[in-house]
This record gives structure tokens, C-alpha cells and sequence, in this order.
């Protein structure tokens, strides 16, 4: 029996020094303060109304979804960067086919115009028929 014991100690106790050796060091922390360290990737670049402007559009089902169900991502999101980020955690939102910048440029080439005006995501980009057609030869 104690033979028994002794081997599961060692197997707990291997399992321990190997679980602390592969965390990564942005997980592991300061041991001296108890802080962990955040890194850049840990920051997300859209905002809380980004989000949720894609993850309802997402949440439709696809056979019933209109281009109405992106309307409010024009104006939720700010940046190119957190409706791209959005659209990585929502694929469904949108075509995940297409580049961001190239949706983004889309939406607001070809939405109403009392939807795209003075939508935050439309000054993020520069909005025209030339740079839409530029986008759609690079993919």
C-alpha cells in the first residue's frame, strides 16, 4: 500500500513540474506581487457595442438574415480593427469570405445612405467604387 501511495505522490507531483514548465509566462504572473502580466493580445480591440451589434446579427438564422441585420455594426463599431476583430469572433455576422475592409467598404458603397451617414466604420475607410474593386482583385 505505501508503495502504491509513494508512486501516485510522484505521478501528482511530476504532472505538477510539467503543467509549470509549459504555462506561458504571460499566465504565469509576478510570483513576488501575485500579478499576472497581460499582454497585447489580451486587450480587445472592440468595443462592448461592436460586439453585440455582431453577435445579434450572428445570432440570425441564415435563411432568414437581410442586410438590415448589419446595420447597427456601422455605427457600433469605431474601427476597422474592432469590426475585423468582431467579425473573427462572429463569422456568421457576415461573409467571412471577404476581407474586412472589403465588407466594411461594401456596407457602405451600397446601404442606404441614412444608414452609412456618419457611421463611425465608414470614415474608418477609404470609401469608394475604385478601392472596393482594388480589394475584390487581391482576393
Amino acid at each position: 500500500m505505501l508503495r502504491f501511495a509513494r508512486r501516485a505522490l510522484y505521478a501528482v507531483l511530476a504532472l505538477t513540474v510539467i503543467g509549470v514548465i509549459l504555462t506561458p509566462d504571460d499566465e504565469q504572473g509576478d510570483a513576488a506581487t501575485g500579478e499576472t502580466t497581460t499582454t497585447q493580445a489580451d486587450t480587445v480591440p472592440a468595443s462592448d457595442a461592436c460586439l453585440d451589434a455582431l453577435r445579434e446579427a450572428h445570432s440570425v438564422d441564415s435563411m432568414r438574415d437581410t442586410q438590415s441585420d448589419m446595420y447597427p455594426a456601422l455605427s457600433a463599431c469605431t474601427t476597422l480593427e474592432g469590426y475585423a476583430y468582431a467579425t473573427q469572433k462572429y463569422p456568421d455576422a457576415f461573409d467571412a469570405r471577404s476581407s474586412p475592409e472589403l465588407q466594411v467598404v461594401t456596407m457602405c458603397l451600397t446601404w442606404p445612405e441614412e444608414v452609412t451617414a456618419g457611421a463611425p466604420l465608414c470614415d474608418t475607410v477609404e470609401v469608394s467604387r475604385e478601392r472596393r474593386l482594388q480589394l475584390l482583385s487581391e482576393e
